[in-house]
């Protein structure tokens, strides 16, 4: 019976602490990771027949097709906002039309 209760507590700080653990991954943000415009371009589309030229990325950018920012005269994309970007701008639904 003693044994018993030991496991269940240890069960029960266990099952708490992985809880916590749980909370404080969904809570905390992603910090952005910046890189230049050429590196988003081939981290975005890594098959390089299908990527789209630099000179294209730098249109959509100027389109205002995904979010990047500007410090001095440098450019900068989180390339995971890019690539969700242009899948939320450009996706579309199955049987539906497509509406940009």
């Amino acid at each position: 019976m003693h044994i018993e209760k030991e496991t269940i507590e240890t069960t029960h700080k266990l099952r708490e602490k992985d809880m916590n653990t749980n909370i404080e991954n969904e809570t905390t943000e992603r910090k952005p990771r910046l890189v230049g415009v050429q590196t988003a371009l081939c981290e975005v589309f890594q098959d390089e027949r299908t990527r789209p030229s630099l000179r294209c990325f730098n249109e959509w950018k100027a389109l205002g097709y995904f979010p990047w920012i500007r410090i001095g005269k440098r450019v900068f994309l989180d390339p995971d906002q890019v690539s969700k970007a242009l899948i939320e701008r450009f996706t579309i639904p199955a049987g539906g039309k497509f509406n940009p």
